[in-house]
């Protein structure tokens, strides 16, 4: 009865993350406040900087009657004359040229894409977000993994796979830059030449630009797609204010880029009934107005910087700093990765989970080939970062060795799992 594109898609790429939202959800219940959620992605609230007061929803909603008329599928105007003055704002960038939208967020900007373009063959970096994967495939398209150096696309890779079908079949090339989960940033001298690569085979791009204020590097700032004055010509680029405004529940993004593809978009919008609440909207335009992002990147930063710190004092005294966004990846201790082989990132973060009511997901989520790693992601404030390290001393480390019930725990868990749907 249900679509087998469907099936593959979740049991292909999304049954593990799946089964850690789970975990997640059971061991937030489980340990309360001294929860620590740094998986889920579901909100990024206790980091960020609270951009609008109760009484400015309570305002908006006297405002207008936003409820009583269906809004526009491609979205309301002030809205999107705002953003453009933000992203002139933040890169001094003026976008006024290209295409702009509203969606509601990146997987469905992503579902819309994988739908509505021809051919048969999504290019995706293979260190990336599992929803870049799975949604394409649920939609029928063949997935191509593209190699990556900690999150840096392999152009010569890219170029081979792209040759291995015909024209015909490509639909387009999925970046993910700040890259979650690797935390790397491309330059701009990199990203000049992705696009050129791109161009040069007539394939279409879309970046997930869903961090777009934060990074620690001078030499690899945050940074558009369209600081490439050709990109216009074959690319999108998809924000969101679900991380650095910390309004996840908004389910408001935005779509900028090639005029072409974003009517392309719109047309499926329309057709399909795709909309955003304009008072979310209206929400969103306030808080873009509003948001002072020196704030947003000292609180993200600080956060980061305990986490990153926080793991090198407990014995991973190699572990890099990222380059930007809210994410890297710890490598698990060698006695998990001996003992439990590809699982061993799924174990170390189970370890954490039920022992310390600490979440963090396996990499594998995100790339195939980092099974002896875990993501972590800044969500939680500064001072609970702290107070979690000090849990932790003396008890986890490189060194540690894992506890003997663990993998039968695990396997009882992701029984149980299996009957709840989660998110």
């Amino acid at each position: 009865m249900i679509n087998p594109n469907f099936l593959v898609a979740r049991e292909y790429y999304n049954e593990v993350y799946k089964k850690y939202l789970f975990f997640n959800s059971f061991y937030g219940k489980a340990y309360k406040q001294e929860f620590m959620d740094l998986f889920s992605a579901s909100t990024f609230s206790k980091v960020v900087p609270q951009i609008l007061a109760k009484e400015e929803y309570a305002q908006l909603l006297t405002e207008g009657n936003y409820y009583q008329n269906y809004p526009s599928p491609e979205g309301d105007q002030g809205f999107l004359d705002t953003f453009r003055l933000f992203i002139k704002r933040i890169y001094n960038l003026d976008i006024s040229r290209l295409g702009t939208m509203v969606c509601q967020g990146t997987m469905q900007a992503i579902d819309a894409v994988s739908t509505i373009l021809t051919g048969k063959v999504v290019f995706v970096m293979d260190s990336t977000v599992t929803f870049a994967k799975s949604i394409p495939a649920a939609n029928g398209a063949k997935v191509v993994l593209i190699k990556t150096n900690n999150g840096l696309i392999d152009l010569e890779d890219l170029e081979e796979k792209i040759l291995q079908y015909e024209e015909k079949d490509w639909m387009y090339l999925y970046l993910n830059y700040p890259n979650n989960p690797t935390g790397s940033q491309v330059t701009l001298d990199e990203l000049n030449k992705i696009v050129s690569l791109t161009q040069k085979y007539n394939l279409r791009v879309v970046h997930d630009h869903d961090i777009c204020l934060t990074s620690y590097s001078e030499d690899r700032p945050v940074i558009s797609l369209f600081h490439c004055e050709a990109a216009f010509n074959n690319c999108i680029e998809i924000y969101t204010l679900s991380k650095e405004f910390g309004l996840s529940g908004l389910r408001v993004g935005i779509i900028v880029g090639n005029e072409e593809l974003v009517n392309a978009i719109k047309y499926h919008n329309y057709e399909m009934n795709v909309m955003v609440p304009l008072f979310n909207q209206k929400v969103a335009e306030l808080a873009i107005k509003k948001i002072d992002p020196p704030q947003v990147r000292e609180r993200i930063s600080r956060s980061m910087e305990t986490l990153v710190s926080g793991f090198r004092d407990l014995g991973w005294s190699d572990l890099k700093f990222p380059h930007a966004g809210i994410s890297f990846l710890l490598p698990v201790p060698k006695s998990f990765e001996e003992e439990y082989g590809n699982k061993s990132g799924e174990l170390f973060a189970f370890h954490l989970q039920k022992d310390f009511g600490i979440s963090v997901g396996p990499a594998v989520c995100n790339c195939f080939d980092k099974a002896n790693y875990i993501r972590v992601l800044s969500m939680e404030s500064k001072a609970a970062c702290e107070r979690m390290f000090l849990r932790l001393k003396g008890k986890i480390s490189p060194d540690m060795r894992p506890p003997k019930a663990l993998y039968n725990e695990y396997e009882e868990m992701s029984k149980i799992s299996r009957n709840y749907n989660i998110r």
